[in-house]
This record gives C-alpha cells, structure tokens and sequence, in this order.
C-alpha cells in the first residue's frame, strides 16, 4: 500500500515494506523523482555544458544528462532497474541514481588541452575541471564530500553543441 500526500508543492511519500513500514521523505524521494533541468542554448559554452549536466545529475534528469552527452557515451544513463519506487528504495545502481545531491559546484579550470587522440576525433575539445560537494545513497566510487572531477567537452565544429565526452576523470 502506497499513501502519497502533497504538501506546499512537495510530495511526501509513506511505503509498505515487507518488514515494516519506510518513510520516504525530502532529499531520499527526490532520488525516486525526476526534475527536469533545461537544456542549455546551442551557443553555451563547455562551462555552461557542464553545470547543466551537473544541475541535471542533482534533479535525476537522465535525458537532459543524455541530452549533453556524445552519442557513445548515453549508456551511462541508463538506470537498472527503472521503477521509481525501485530507487527510492535504493536499488538503482546507476550512477545518476546513486546520487543524493551534487552541491556547490564551481568552475576549476577550463582550457584547450584535452589529449591529442581526443582532440583529433573532435574538431574542437575543452578540458574543463570542476569542483563540488558530492553525497551518494550507497557506496559509491565517487568518495562523498569536495570532489574535483574534469570533463572533456567537445564539438565537430563552430554551429554545433558542446557535448560531453569523457565524464570520468576525477
């Protein structure tokens, strides 16, 4: 049994579990819902790119993450298993749904020198390192607290998109 009550705009949630009863409130629901994060214009910069798709981590909005990532990379994004409920309860071992809350991000770096390989698959590419404060749900790689983590921002050319396409190097 499942009761859902809405107050001021925020759903709260009460769950039936096989032992008892699990309250489901505030930051561990939001895991369960999805906030949708607008994509940034074409003509945003790698940095604006970047806190999008870090904005978009924080609200558990896989398709605007998708959305600003390389086509070989969107496997990422995909949640298992997908119930909602499934990742309230914490079962969703992907990495968007492992993360309680990506917070005071700020730009480290930002500049031309991505590897030569990566620069020359892409016509243009931007290394660009942040800065945040990251919680996970469960154990997770990313170790919780101030994370710096780089991103490799790329384009084909000068009317594309910055899309993202190494989100790994922490």
């Amino acid at each position: 049994m499942r009761k859902v009550i809405a107050v001021g705009g925020v759903a709260l949630a009460t769950v039936s579990v096989l032992l008892g009863w699990k309250a489901v409130a505030g930051g561990a629901f939001a895991a369960g819902l999805r906030q949708h994060v607008a994509l940034p214009p074409v003509s945003a910069s790698p940095e604006q790119v970047v806190l999008t798709y870090l904005a978009a981590a924080d609200a558990h909005d896989t398709d605007t993450m998708q959305a600003l990532l390389t086509p070989s990379n969107h496997g990422a994004m995909t949640p298992s298993p997908s119930s909602v409920w499934d990742r309230i309860l914490g079962n969703d071992e992907s990495w968007p749904g492992n993360v309680r809350s990506i917070r005071d991000i700020r730009i480290s770096w930002s500049r031309n020198d991505c590897p030569a390989e990566e620069q020359a698959a892409k016509g243009s590419c931007v290394d660009v390192g942040t800065e945040f404060s990251f919680s996970a749900y469960r154990s997770s790689t990313i170790e919780p607290g101030l994370v710096p983590w780089g991103f490799w921002v790329v384009r084909d050319n000068v009317n594309d998109r910055w899309l993202i396409d190494e989100v790994g190097q922490g």
